[in-house]
């Protein structure tokens, strides 16, 4: 989307920050290339605060970060928020973390885990006995342990005897023990600040699952891996400062790999010119996610869904639409009728026979929102683009396609998200 990115880096470079309808066109598209290119035009962008809201986040990679950073640049400012982002290097997530983000004043800690931070390290290259052999630090040398590491001076479990990760009765109490770990820094972080702090579930590694060669052993091992990643997103409940993204079960339903394409092996696995551990689909499954935990935070989430009952949309579509209508109703959203008669859980307003842009203006006014806390349903094109050319703050859902994909296509964005 050449026009998009050009408009941002007119934007960027006048000093000011994306308009309302920028902002919606740059939330709406999902082309990884559009949103790279996007989040690098907005790292210019400068202390901009008309339309934006500010927060500060800090990434705390356990691995290579990637391309997370442009991505969600990307996202967060299509959603209405300036981020001030700081990317740790992956040696300084056990230290910065345990802080709390205190020391850079962070407002959001945003970790991104890799399966090495829980699979027990690889074993130490056989000692070289040879003249000026050193005499080694005693500690795992695997993908975030050993000297440097980000593990190096406060994890308790780096030396312990390693275990076969393709044993699954000798894994589970590594993995327990790194979530133990786990469970201390963040124990330290929400002690140390006040940021809010988002965790993921981690994929199994393919290539560790394939190398069990047993099929009840793997069946052992996935469930297993299955047990780890409940257990992270039990850290939702059990602290209330604490967000968990389901990654796994987003890139159970995506085209996209969950590892990066292989190359060749650098020196320093965790040095800056290292290689991401996870593709940029993947990247971007996150960022997305990440998008509606921030937005919803802020208070930037959508509040009011305005259907027109008029058109066989609401009637066709039935089921799925009418039940994922009802539950939005049901946790709080304001339904409004703008065209056709009320029905099921629609709450009609005293409005005339207007064109759908007026009575949006008007149903603003009589529930008291601002135009930015609705999102527009309609099937109608000619609709659609009057209320984007008219409002540009309303979030505009296209209704087209089978009746079963509705409930998706309003959904997917998450506009309505809560804390």
């Amino acid at each position: 989307m050449p026009g998009l990115i050009d408009a941002i880096r007119i934007a960027v470079r006048s000093g000011t920050a994306p308009g309302p309808e920028l902002r919606l066109a740059l939330a709406r598209t999902e082309d990884l290339a559009t949103l790279l290119a996007a989040g690098r035009e907005l790292r210019e962008l400068g202390d901009v605060d008309e339309g934006l809201t500010y927060r500060r986040i800090t990434v705390l990679p356990s691995c290579p970060p990637g391309e997370l950073e442009p991505l969600l640049r990307a996202c967060l400012v299509g959603a209405g928020v300036r981020p001030g982002l700081i990317v740790a290097p992956p040696r300084a997530f056990a230290a910065t973390l345990a802080a709390g983000g205190r020391p850079l004043g962070a407002d959001l800690l945003l970790c991104l885990l890799d399966p090495a931070f829980f699979l027990p390290p690889e074993p130490e290259p056989e000692p070289d006995h040879g003249p000026g052999a050193g005499a080694g630090s005693g500690l795992g040398s695997g993908p975030g342990f050993g000297p440097g590491s980000a593990f190096d001076p406060i994890d308790p479990i780096a030396a312990i005897a390693p275990a076969d990760p393709t044993a699954p009765s000798e894994l589970w109490p590594h993995l327990a023990e790194r979530l133990a770990v786990l469970r201390t820094l963040l124990g330290a972080a929400l002690g140390a600040g006040e940021a809010v702090v988002v965790l993921h579930t981690v994929p199994l590694p393919r290539v560790l699952r394939d190398a069990v060669l047993g099929s009840r052993a793997r069946a052992a091992l996935t469930g297993l891996w299955h047990r780890l990643n409940a257990s992270l997103l039990a850290l939702a409940d059990e602290y209330p400062r604490v967000r968990v993204v389901d990654l796994v079960g987003l890139l159970a339903e995506a085209p996209v790999p969950a590892r990066a394409d292989p190359v060749r092996a650098p020196a320093d696995p965790l040095g800056p010119t290292a290689p991401a551990y996870y593709s940029p689909g993947a990247l971007l499954l996150f960022a997305q996610e990440v998008r509606r935990i921030v937005q919803a935070e802020a208070g930037l989430s959508r509040r009011a869904l305005a259907i027109d009952l008029a058109s066989p949309l609401w009637t066709q579509a039935a089921g799925e639409l009418r039940r994922t209508v009802e539950r939005l109703r049901d946790q709080g959203v304001r339904l409004v009728l703008v065209g056709g008669e009320p029905a099921g859980p629609v709450r009609a307003l005293p409005l005339p026979p207007l064109g759908a842009a007026e009575q949006l203006r008007r149903a603003a006014a009589v529930l008291g929102l601002p135009l930015e806390a609705f999102v527009h349903l309609d099937d109608s094109a000619s609709e659609r683009s009057a209320v984007a050319a008219e409002l540009p703050g309303v979030a505009v859902v296209g209704a087209e396609g089978p009746a079963d994909r509705l409930a998706r296509a309003l959904l997917r964005h998450g506009w309505f998200d809560q804390p």
